[in-house]
Parts: structure tokens; sequence; C-alpha cells
């Protein structure tokens, strides 16, 4: 008996180091966004749009086979305008698609609209005058949203990654390795040609082309203000994940377009806080430096007439010249 318990002890043991020797695979990390966005909206948004070609509806991960239409992208668009039910989770989910890259991008739904039905797409953009109809002879440009039509309605979009002049090229929720299919099951980059009837027209987004937070450089920065939210992505519609106070420390590793910055806190979290929002105080400071509002350090560096006046540097700095104005400080964002 003995004999028998040392023996499955032992293999118990063995399968046990085989088990934690193993490399820990995270379930999303095969289509996580990996883009590190730059402010340059278009280019963007096609970059996000590129790290997902190849996810496969049936799974939140994308890695599973399925043709039930379940998605990450539904499951995000469902969670973000407060559906609730789930009905989207399971839906057509082309626009949807798009719909997260934008988000994902940074750019606000005044810029590319948000939606989870084609036709309203297309209403929303021609109502906004910033709609091309490909009898026009309008030649995309990358970061365009491509509309396709069956029987006259609008039926299938995509995110326009190029074109030559004759052809277009795309990234695609929903759809396959077909020449046109609105109703596959992969995210795919595609190809046609300009004159393709199935084209019905295209979105053309008023992108920014520049970081509106140029002010702002990446780098380790002190809370200046009382508390900071920090949130699982760029918008006060996701949950927070951690809370900073006045003095710690955090590594900005991001901004994006729409003010918003990605944070290390000092526990460990991850997540994104506004930088720039409502037009109100300093929240964060360049460690090292300070602002002459009552909430920077001024016995560091401060404003004057427009320009930086630097008393004492101090400290390790990769960021320089933060005067950001900042109304997260209350926790009430």
């Amino acid at each position: 008996m003995k004999k028998h318990f040392a023996k499955a002890v032992a293999v118990t043991l063995g399968l046990l180091i085989i088990l934690c020797s193993l490399p820990v695979v995270s379930v999303f990390a095969a289509y996580e966004n990996t883009h590190v966005n730059t402010g340059d909206q278009a280019a963007d948004i096609v970059a996000v749009a590129k790290t997902q070609i190849g996810y496969h509806e049936g799974s939140l991960a994308g890695t599973t086979s399925g043709s039930n239409n379940y998605t990450k992208y539904g499951v995000w668009y469902d969670k973000k305008y407060d559906v609730g039910n789930g009905s989207f989770s399971y839906g057509a989910w082309c626009a949807m698609f798009v719909s997260w890259c934008a988000d994902q991008a940074g750019i606000p739904a005044d810029i590319v609209y948000p939606h989870a039905y084609c036709p309203y797409g297309v209403t929303w953009y021609k109502n906004h005058n910033i709609w091309k109809d490909r009898s026009s002879g309008y030649v995309p440009k990358a970061g365009d949203i491509i509309y396709f039509q069956s029987s006259g309605s609008a039926s299938h979009i995509g995110i326009v990654t190029g074109c030559n002049g004759s052809t277009v090229y795309t990234v695609e929720g929903n759809t396959s390795s077909a020449t046109y299919d609105p109703e596959g099951n992969v995210c795919a980059d595609k190809s046609y040609a300009l004159s393709n009837t199935r084209i019905m027209g295209y979105g053309t987004p008023n992108y920014e082309t520049g970081n509106v937070t140029s002010a702002a450089k990446l780098g380790t920065y002190k809370i200046t203000a009382s508390s900071l939210n920090v949130r699982e992505g760029a918008s006060t519609d996701y949950e927070v994940v951690d809370a900073v106070l006045k003095g710690e420390l955090v590594v900005v590793s991001e901004l994006n377009s729409s003010g918003w910055g990605k944070v290390t806190t000092p526990s460990g979290k991850v997540g994104w806080c506004a930088i720039t929002q409502y037009g109100d105080y300093i929240g964060l400071d360049a460690l090292g430096y300070g602002i002459k509002t009552g909430f920077g350090d001024p016995d560091y560096s401060y404003k004057e007439n427009g320009s930086l006046v630097i008393s004492n540097p101090g400290g390790e700095v990769s960021a320089v010249d933060l005067e950001l104005p900042l109304g997260i400080g209350t926790g009430t964002t």
C-alpha cells in the first residue's frame, strides 16, 4: 500500500511540475489590440483593425470556430450602449467591428458614428455631408468607412486601409475570403475594384491628424489632484479598475487623441484616465516639475505669460512642460 501511495504521489508531483513549467497564455492574447495610438486617427483606426485580422466568431477570444455571430465586438457594443439583454452579442457584427475599432483608436462618436445597422451609418454620414457615392468617382483613402449594398440597401461595412487608384483595400468583420460576403464568420483583409457595383459609397470622417494632447508626453507622473479614477478603457463608460491618490506616481505609456492616457498605477494595475477634460485643473504633474496652480509644486516650475519657468528641474523626468487642464481629480470622472 505504501509503495502504491508513494508512486501515486510521485506521478502527481511530476504532472504538477510539468503543468507549472508550461507558459501561461491569456485567452484573449491572440487578438488583443496591440496598436499604440499616435493621435493620427485615420492611421490609428486602420492599425487597430489590422490587429484583428483572423478573428473568428464563436468565442470572445476569436480562436474558436463558430457560426452564431458571437463576438467580443457584439459583447462590447451591448455593454457600451447599455442594451443589457445580450441581443447584440449574437448580432451581425460588421458595423459593430468598425465601431469597436474606432473606440479602440480613441475616436469620438461625432467623427466615426457607432452603429450596428448599416443603413443607419449611411444616413448619418449623408446627414453630416461626409458621404461619397461610388458613382461619383471618389477615390477612397485610408480610414474611410466603406459600405456595400444589396438590392439598393446598405448591407455590409468595412474600413478602408488603402487605395492604389483602381483597387480599394479593406479590413472587414463578419465576412470571409470571398470577394463579397456580408454573412461570413471572420475578420479579413479584402480588395475590390473601385468600379465594383457592390460598393455603395464611403463615409469620409473628419479625422484629427495630430494628437490633441500634444502638450503631454509619455513618462512618470505624480498625481496632483486629490484622487484619480483609472478605468478599463478610454471613456467614463468603462468600469473603474483602480484609484490613485495625490502624491502617488503613475507611468503614462500611451496617449490617445481624445485626451485619455494609459497608465500603470502603483499597485500594478493598467488602465486609462482622462488627461485633458472639462478645462479645469491640473491632475497629473511631470515628475520633477510642477505647475503654479495650487495643485502642482511651485518649488519646481510654472507657467508665466505662456513661457515655462524652471527653478529646479530635479528628479528623473521623461516628460516636461505638462500644463494640462484636468477635471478628474474630484473622483467623479
